[in-house]
């Protein structure tokens, strides 16, 4: 892959990482404003991935436009423990809300 191409789609995932909090806020707000609102649970696994898969992302464009820092164990570990946080929050999501959405 050309330097520019991969310098190029590490700033658009960085750039992700950035707006994607945002995106959920919004989402989020519109979710509290609503009567049936989401539940404590649902609640916490949304906030779980909300906060960790930006970092994991983050982490990941940061690699793609400087490879140098893969050689870094602690790197790795970092990017490795958000992915699975954020994989772990957004199983636990949509089985919360599978399980919310059966009780009605």
């Amino acid at each position: 892959m050309p330097p520019i191409v991969r310098v190029l789609l590490g700033i658009v995932i960085i750039a992700v990482a950035g707006l994607y909090p945002l995106w959920a806020v919004f989402r989020l707000n519109r979710q509290l404003s609503r009567p049936s609102g989401p539940g404590i649970f649902s609640l916490i696994w949304w906030l779980m991935f909300t906060l960790s898969f930006p970092f994991a992302l983050a982490l990941l464009g940061a690699y793609v436009v400087a490879p140098p820092l893969g050689k870094s164990p602690v790197f790795w570990a970092s990017v490795v423990g958000f992915g699975i946080i954020a994989l772990i929050g957004g199983v636990g999501y949509v089985v919360s809300t599978l399980i919310r959405s059966r009780r009605k």
